[in-house]
């Protein structure tokens, strides 16, 4: 047999076992409607994809019935509703900027809240608290020593003496003023009446702090029978917040007598005041 006869037979053989295709409307219509059934696999992330979406499984249809998403009720209390085309949840991006603005408001409350438990007051001091009692005491005077001034200045019949220093020793009822007394004045005599204006300090130095006197005037002259003046001595160190407040005889046989006090209780000045 040769080959033309070969290759007769062999066509003829081909064509009685050849099997028609099928078409192919009728094979996609049949994976269609296993995909429902069928589990969708995809390409495998070791890491969370956020932007990727579930897929919803598809609804089945006919000719006879249309698909509607069923309406979920809104849980924060409002009348509408959210169907189902609607996004409910934060993407990450919102999520997180969220997340930081509520953390921000958070700090700054706290960070806040002492300041108002302080009520705008000073620390340490309770607001509408009752200030403590003035405390009642005397000094009497036991010796004096002067030494000398600083310079003297004679101008007609006008002397100027600055820094004329003497140490005073006065027995006190309340410890807190024993210590070093020194009395220091300024002062200006007027030769023909006999007048001397001073200026003058009285200064209490303890081993705890120290008690200084806002300077005063003084005025002598043969007219004034008695000189009375205020002392007032603000406390220093231990004695910070405080102030002694005497009243001043010309005598010195007259004990110096006053109180100890707070020195927010003081009145200020009048604002007609001189501030020379």
């Amino acid at each position: 047999m040769n080959d033309e006869q070969m290759q007769s037979l062999l066509d003829t053989w081909y064509r009685e076992r050849e099997i028609p295709r099928p078409k192919v409307q009728t094979g996609v219509a049949s994976v269609m409607a296993n995909v429902p059934q069928t589990r969708q696999r995809g390409r495998w992330w070791p890491l969370p994809a956020f932007h990727r979406k579930t897929k919803a499984k598809p609804p089945t249809t006919n000719d006879m019935t249309k698909y509607e998403p069923s309406p979920i009720p809104a849980t924060n209390g409002h009348a509408p509703t959210v169907i189902g085309r609607t996004q409910t949840m934060f993407s990450p991006a919102k999520t997180i900027i969220a997340g930081a603005l509520v953390f921000g408001l958070s700090a700054a409350f706290l960070v806040a809240q002492p300041f108002d438990r302080l009520g705008g007051g000073v620390p340490g001091a309770e607001e509408g608290a009752d200030p403590a009692a003035p405390v009642e005491v005397t000094a009497t005077f036991r010796d004096i020593e002067c030494e000398g001034y600083d310079s003297s200045d004679v101008v007609g019949r006008v002397v100027r003496i600055y820094g004329d220093t003497c140490t005073v020793d006065n027995e006190w009822s309340d410890p807190r003023l024993e210590g070093t007394e020194t009395y220091i004045d300024n002062h200006v005599v007027f030769a023909d009446s006999r007048l001397t204006i001073g200026h003058y300090v009285h200064n209490i130095v303890t081993d705890d702090g120290a008690w200084r006197m806002r300077p005063q005037f003084r005025i002598e002259s043969s007219g004034l029978k008695n000189f009375s003046g205020t002392w007032v001595l603000d406390g220093e160190g231990a004695y910070e917040g405080l102030s002694v407040v005497l009243a001043k005889d010309e005598l010195d046989s007259v004990p110096l007598t006053g109180y100890i006090i707070s020195t927010d209780l003081l009145p200020p000045p009048p604002e007609e005041g001189s501030t020379k």
